[in-house]
């Protein structure tokens, strides 16, 4: 009948079939993938650059230091050295407030730190008088000490008090033999033993390899993952194609 099969029945259209519904997967820009992956290969590259050189500094220090005797470079004095001042200076450093997660708070205001720092003043039996000696600074505490010198006060400073008797050293060649070593004055006479100053340096060199390893290892893992979840996107996207 009219409705049975002719003009409104069967198959839409009047028995014929319609047209497919057309089913598009969504396809990624491999223009922009392949730019996302170039910057972070470099920003990778960068980074193993970075921790190459870093590594090679420290382990440069590392060697030298490790080459140092420094008993064949110095040499203990017969006599005691008299400590005859001590300079205290002080000085305030400010560092931004950052509340959690980042976000600087009360409106970006700055934290200060007070820092003490002590130099003697010392004279030798026989290499001269009014010579200074090594520094000693330490943290006093998060207050604003403002800044400034003056004689330090008895018992302030960390190793010497006016009047004291110290061992103390001198140097061999007569002036300072090596970077390595931290020297006041001319004649590098030491009233710190000079295996602080190599102790100190090869913790430095350390930590300067330690950081380059963790650099390097960054950004060899960052390249490596980019690559690969690049190649993976890329993959995937080539075979997107429309299908019904």
């Amino acid at each position: 009948g009219q409705y049975g099969g002719g003009q409104y029945g069967g198959q839409p259209n009047g028995g014929m079939a319609g047209p497919s519904v057309m089913m598009y997967q969504p396809r990624a820009d491999s223009s922009c993938i392949k730019i996302v992956i170039a910057v972070s290969l470099c920003f990778g590259l960068a980074f193993v650059v970075a921790g190459g050189v870093t590594m090679g500094v420290g382990g440069a220090q590392k060697a030298e230091v490790d080459s140092l005797d420094w008993t064949e470079d110095f040499a203990p004095m017969l006599a005691k050295c008299t400590i005859t001042a001590v300079e205290h200076c002080w000085r305030t450093e400010y560092t931004k407030d950052e509340g959690s997660a980042g976000k600087k708070s009360n409106g970006g205001s700055k934290i200060p730190t007070c820092y003490d720092m002590f130099q003697p003043t010392f004279d030798t039996a026989d290499k001269g008088v009014g010579l200074r000696g090594e520094k000693d600074e330490k943290q006093r505490g998060d207050v604003d000490c403002g800044g400034g010198c003056a004689p330090a006060q008895p018992g302030k400073s960390p190793r010497y008090d006016v009047g004291a008797e110290v061992d103390c050293w001198y140097a061999v060649s007569g002036s300072k033999p090596n970077g390595v070593y931290s020297c006041e004055n001319s004649a590098c006479i030491k009233v710190r033993t000079p295996q602080y100053d190599i102790q100190a340096r090869q913790e430095g060199s350390v930590g300067l390899m330690i950081a380059g390893g963790v650099l390097l290892g960054l950004g060899v893992l960052g390249m490596l993952s980019c690559s690969c979840v690049g190649f993976c996107v890329l993959k995937a996207s080539s075979r997107a194609q429309p299908g019904a």
